[in-house]
């Protein structure tokens, strides 16, 4: 059963964000890795936290396994299921051997190639067919996180096995040759972290609204603010490093 988006202001939402950097800061990040808290900015990670808590997925796959395999499972139902695909086998093991939660399953499917034969060094299909096409036999899928190898081809797979009401979401989603598949997705809400060329967070959606599952204007605001503090230290420290002028001597 879908909830609706928290109505808590920009605030609430900055409160929330800045008292686990801190905590972290306080903690020496030692806080962060005992609970497998994901290699994300915190204002991502809030996003997929309110996301899966109002969507409620039953069915959910995520392409590259890390401490989010651990992490975001716990905003899920106790039916719920999340299958992760790791192109390394090693890597997959160490992912189970962390993992506490039955309904949460890495699996390790090795590329046919490698080095990967692209032009971004992503992945090209022809170098992990197995891993993108593995999840097909267990589609339909309500969340689909894409944050491994061979993206382009993940997304085109996330888009025939989303369900209607569904969302698929793509980390870093700023590196542009992303981009052609997410076209093709009716509703969609994308958040840029400014400065840092590839980071960003997108959101799709085929049959329903982002803003269904999303406070998407509160998140906005608060990247929009991150955005200004960062242009506002970048133009104070420039001016300060600014050396002074000196006039000629003749």
């Amino acid at each position: 059963m879908h909830r609706s988006p928290h109505g808590n202001g920009l605030i609430t939402l900055f409160v929330k964000e800045q008292y686990r950097i801190i905590r972290d800061d306080l903690s020496g990040k030692r806080l962060r890795r005992k609970c497998f808290v994901p290699f994300m900015k915190y204002r991502e990670i809030l996003l997929l936290e309110e996301l899966l808590d109002n969507l409620q997925p039953e069915q959910c796959l995520e392409w590259g396994s890390g401490y989010s395999t651990l992490y975001f499972p716990q905003f899920l139902g106790p039916e719920a299921r999340w299958l992760a695909i790791e192109h390394s086998d090693e890597w997959a093991k160490q992912v189970n051997s962390l993992n506490g939660d039955l309904r949460v399953k890495t699996v390790g499917v090795p590329p046919k190639a490698f080095p990967w034969t692209d032009e971004h060094n992503d992945g090209a299909y022809a170098d992990l067919a197995d891993y993108v096409d593995y999840p097909g036999d267990s589609a339909p899928y309500d969340f689909i996180l894409v944050d491994g190898r061979a993206r382009v081809e993940c997304l085109k797979r996330a888009y025939e096995w989303i369900s209607d009401n569904g969302v698929v979401v793509l980390h870093d989603a700023m590196r542009p040759y992303y981009h052609p598949p997410l076209e093709v997705f009716p509703h969609q809400a994308l958040f840029k972290i400014v400065g840092i060329g590839d980071k960003g967070l997108w959101f799709g959606s085929k049959g329903m609204p982002i803003e269904t599952y999303l406070n998407v204007a509160r998140h906005q605001r608060l990247w929009h603010l991150h955005n200004l503090l960062r242009d506002y230290k970048h133009s104070r420290k420039s001016t300060l490093l600014q050396p002074p002028k000196h006039s000629k001597m003749g």
